[in-house]
C-alpha cells in the first residue's frame, strides 16, 4: 500500500497497472526494489525522469532511487506471466 500511496501522491495514480513489490515478511520490511508496469512508453519515460534520484519516501532514510528497465518481461500481460507463480517467502 505504502509505495501505490507514493505512486499516487507523485501524480502516477493512473500511470501503472502493474507493480511487484517484494517484502521480506520474516524481518517485516521490503526488498528495496519493485517493479512498475506503465500505462505507456510516455508515462514510463515520465515516471524515470521524476524518480530518478527520488529521495520523499515520506519514511526515514535517505536512499536515492534508481530506474531501470526489464528486460525479462515489459507489459501487463509479461509481467502478470513471469510474477504469476512467484514464491511468497
Amino acid at each position: 500500500d505504502m509505495l501505490v500511496d507514493l505512486l499516487e501522491r507523485e501524480g502516477f495514480g493512473d500511470g501503472f497497472d502493474f507493480l511487484y513489490f517484494p517484502y521480506k515478511f520474516e524481518v517485516g520490511s521490503p526488498e528495496g526494489y519493485a517493479f512498475v508496469n506503465a500505462v505507456s512508453e510516455e508515462v514510463a519515460a515520465q515516471l524515470a525522469k521524476h524518480f530518478t534520484n527520488f529521495t520523499d519516501w515520506g519514511v526515514p532514510g535517505n536512499r536515492k532511487c534508481t530506474i531501470g528497465w526489464s528486460k525479462a518481461a515489459m507489459g501487463l500481460d509479461a509481467n502478470i506471466h513471469r510474477y504469476r507463480n512467484s514464491p511468497v517467502t
